[in-house]
């Protein structure tokens, strides 16, 4: 287990003999020893949560400690290091107060409750530090920052803030960036509690003990101030994403905080990762790459400007259900058709309708149809192409299919427009098959799923924007 005297950060300070360094030094001995008890309370009311207790945040500061070049943390003032320290102290403090507000609650905005015991413990211990109400309001501002996005972060008006307190250079941007990078970086095996998940089974929803169970399941982890490499196991598709979203997360932060505080010499090292499956994972992940097909259709769709309005992104996608369901008529040779237009065609017998389903609360979009469905060649060859089409099935008409969609393109207008899409489809003797997209991964997982039993094609996607 660490301690405070382990952490390079505070070595730092106890190595300085400034008045700050000293009265700070001690200060933070006592802080610790307060909030180890008090912290373990998150525990008790948060089952089913990964560690947040005091070693969490001694792990932060170590990971920063060794992330950080040398240069960096010897410009660092007294009064800076106190409050990296402070912060990743009392951060996650927020959930203690879940007694008086919904556990929901205290865990979604624990970064704006966290200044409640913020304000708490400087009033009642800390009146013996010279301009305290302002060193306050930093670490008030560094918990808070932790728990927001990262572009409202960049564009707060106190981002950007530099004060000068007790003789000390305090840079709110540095600070801020710091304690949300080290705290992303604390994922090993230490943050879950193995014989919590067994004892208190029934407080873990599948989605907690994914989150619990990936902590463990590190390949390597190495970090330094030349070097951040990060090879995992994912064991099913929900820690798959889990994952991805959390190296994204992490990519963008340090993305970010090497261009926007190059100033301050700040370089973090490129994020180096790896997922690996299980042997036993019943899924495949396939990459993005949005290929131009082999006629250069890309050009067509371009001198159209066919993607011009909000919801292009919905009229593909419903035209991509159309000819979904007409190429299933038009695929049958027992059907007789006449003509080229399918407005002459006899889809009141032979063609399903197709649905549209919008939640406006859970901001939400469904299409589904009961065409021709995808198989994995279908998914693998045409889905991710720009431009290709999926209906050139040969058959004895005497014309080509009327395709109304580019059966790529939508889905790369609705990556742009969605959080999350998932794909449900099946084609007729065939294994259904399930399809997860995230917009924050440049992969597709694709897994069978036998729980789908009728041809045709299902989307969900989890929307990024707010609709009536």
């Amino acid at each position: 287990m660490l301690t405070l005297e382990n952490i390079g950060l505070y070595k730092q300070l106890m190595s300085r003999t400034s008045n700050n360094a000293i009265l700070y030094s001690g200060i933070l001995q006592q802080v610790t020893s307060n909030l180890e008890n008090l912290l373990q309370n998150i525990r008790k009311d948060h089952i089913d949560f990964p560690d947040h207790s005091i070693q969490h945040s001694f792990r932060i500061l170590n990971y920063l400690s060794c992330l950080l070049d040398k240069s960096i943390i010897d410009e660092m003032s007294d009064t800076e290091l106190f409050c990296i320290i402070m912060s990743s102290c009392f951060h996650d403090s927020g959930m203690i107060v879940s007694d008086y507000i919904k556990k929901e609650d205290s865990r979604k905005r624990h970064h704006e409750y966290s200044e409640i015991l913020i304000n708490l413990y400087f009033k009642q211990y800390l009146s013996i530090i010279d301009n305290n109400e302002r060193i306050k309001n930093v670490i008030k501002f560094m918990c808070y920052a932790h728990g927001i996005s990262i572009n409202t972060l960049y564009s707060h008006s106190k981002f950007k803030k530099t004060d000068r307190i007790n003789f000390d250079t305090v840079r709110y941007s540095i600070l801020s960036v710091l304690l949300r990078i080290g705290d992303l970086m604390d994922i090993e095996e230490q943050r879950i509690n193995k014989l919590a998940m067994i004892l208190f089974k029934s407080y873990y929803s599948e989605e907690a003990k994914n989150h619990n169970i990936r902590n463990a399941n590190i390949i390597t982890y190495d970090y330094s101030p030349s070097n951040l490499v990060i090879e995992v196991l994912a064991e099913n598709i929900s820690q798959y994403q889990i994952w991805g979203e959390w190296f994204n997360y992490l990519r963008n932060e340090i993305l970010y905080a090497n261009t926007y505080l190059k100033e301050y010499n700040i370089n973090f090292p490129a994020l180096d990762t790896k997922i690996q499956k299980s042997e036993n994972a019943n899924f495949e992940i396939e990459e993005l790459r949005f290929e131009i097909d082999e006629k250069g259709g890309i050009w067509d769709i371009l001198s159209q400007s066919i993607y011009t309005d909000e919801f292009d992104f919905v009229r593909e996608i419903i035209q991509n259900a159309i000819d979904a369901t007409l190429f299933k008529l038009y695929s049958n040779n027992d059907i007789k058709i006449n003509s080229i237009s399918p407005r002459s065609w006899n889809t009141q017998e032979y063609c399903s309708k197709i649905i549209i389903a919008f939640s406006e609360k859970r901001k939400e979009l469904y299409i589904l149809d009961k065409g021709i469905g995808m198989d994995k060649s279908d998914l693998k060859n045409f889905l991710f192409k720009v431009s290709g089409s999926g209906y050139s099935k040969k058959t004895s008409r005497s014309f080509s299919f009327p395709s109304i969609a580019k059966f790529g393109i939508g889905f790369v207008s609705c990556l742009i427009n969605a959080n999350q899409i998932d794909i449900f489809t099946k084609k007729d003797g065939e294994t259904g098959l399930q399809v997860s997209m995230s917009s924050c991964m440049n992969s597709a997982i694709l897994q069978e799923n036998t729980n789908i039993k009728c041809s045709g094609t299902s989307i969900k996607l989890k929307l990024k924007y707010d609709y009536t």
